[in-house]
């Protein structure tokens, strides 16, 4: 609740997917109860763009196109106590409400769970909890509590069971502990292969000190997955074109979901990817241009370009040709001739170095450089 409070940034990465991350930024000042309030974005592609996180069944949020889904928590204790995502092929839990943005009350908040990587969710409990992932995510434990025990713990109940899932969170299930306890964490292994679970809880008779318990699912099913028992999953692939990060299409491998098997270490986190077609998102603006939100253009700079190709290159009299966009380093994207692949402009703008660089109505300030700061070198074409 950080964003909440201090008008802080939290952001989360998502464990498996490349270029995934949630952001809980704060975005006004709530009069009322003096805290921010916030919301929450997630990005596919490193953070360059974002977008809202999406419920599929809840009625609050029904015809409302400013209601949408603000998450605080979506970590799991791993093996060696890294807060991390979960070892799942898209598959995720989190914590906190639905609305215009994060609730200030801890009543509100709800425990959801993900599929599709984090883009669309659905509600498992009306409260809380703590939760963790085994044999990647086709096991999970999660123990509903209240998050107002931390301010009000004489006047809520300790939960004395736990939850389990065996197919990735359809279907849930109540188990025992035998007593009342506050979940302080649950694990399991670090690569998340594992069907056992350690929950570490405090007794509700604090003079009973800390209670450790051991959940083994090791016999839940008979048998190892084959080959029939997967199926190949892919970011965005439910109701859109699968997403492409950096030029690339990566599919994930995982358990289809009612498989009564357990997944073998031989078969997990195994990516098969594929080369995307280029398009305009695999392009930036060329050293000595900027972006313009509104025209979506690359605009120049002039003061930057004369410094770069005039006045350094001894060109004063000469008009020159720049390409005002290059395409990213980091993309892998197929650069082919292909009707559907998008072609880089090729010296689409005149630099006439006669003329004075503070030229009317243009941009005078440099941008900052392409690419991390690379000095970016261009085809340039004198005539």
């Amino acid at each position: 609740l950080i964003a909440n409070a201090l008008a802080d940034t939290q952001l989360t990465r998502n464990q498996e997917i490349d270029g995934m991350f949630f952001i809980l930024k704060s975005i006004s000042f709530d009069d009322d109860t003096g805290l921010y309030n916030a919301v929450s974005e997630v990005s596919t592609d490193y953070g360059e763009t974002w977008g809202k996180l999406n419920v599929i069944d809840d009625d609050q949020c029904t015809n409302d196109p400013d209601c949408h889904l603000h998450l605080f928590w979506l970590t799991e204790i791993n093996g060696d106590g890294t807060l991390v995502t979960g070892p799942t092929s898209g598959i995720l839990m989190g914590i906190g409400n639905t609305g215009k943005t994060l609730s200030h009350k801890d009543d509100d908040y709800n425990t959801y769970l993900s599929k599709d990587g984090g883009l669309t969710w659905r509600k498992i409990f009306d409260t809380t909890s703590s939760f963790s992932f085994g044999n990647l995510g086709n096991i999970i434990v999660s123990i509903p509590f209240p998050i107002s025990f931390f301010r009000k713990p004489e006047n809520l109940k300790l939960p004395s069971s736990f939850f389990y899932s065996l197919d990735q969170g359809e279907s849930w299930y109540e188990g025992d502990l035998g007593f009342s306890v506050f979940p302080k964490f649950i694990l399991t292994s670090q690569e998340g292969i594992s069907q056992q679970f350690i929950v570490m809880g405090v007794h509700e008779d604090k003079k009973l000190g800390t209670s450790v318990f051991s959940i083994d699912f090791s016999k839940a099913f008979g048998r190892s997955c084959s080959d029939k028992d997967f199926e190949y999953w892919s970011l965005g692939s439910k109701n859109t074109e699968p997403v492409c990060v950096n030029g690339l299409r990566s599919k994930y491998k995982r358990r289809i979901t009612n498989a009564d098997c357990f997944v073998s270490k031989e078969d997990s986190n195994i990516i098969s990817s594929e080369t995307c077609e280029c398009t305009i998102d695999d392009t930036e603006c060329n050293s000595g241009f900027q972006f313009n939100t509104e025209s979506k253009e690359c605009e120049p700079v002039y003061a930057s370009l004369f410094e770069k190709y005039c006045e350094n290159n001894n060109n004063n009299k000469k008009k020159l040709k720049i390409s005002s966009r290059i395409f990213k380093s980091s993309t892998t994207c197929s650069k082919s001739k292909d009707k559907n692949s998008y072609s880089l402009p090729s010296n689409d703008f005149e630099l006439d170095c006669s003329k004075n660089k503070q030229q009317t109505g243009s941009p005078s300030q440099p941008p900052p450089a392409s690419d991390g700061g690379l000095d970016i070198i261009t085809t340039v074409s004198e005539f």
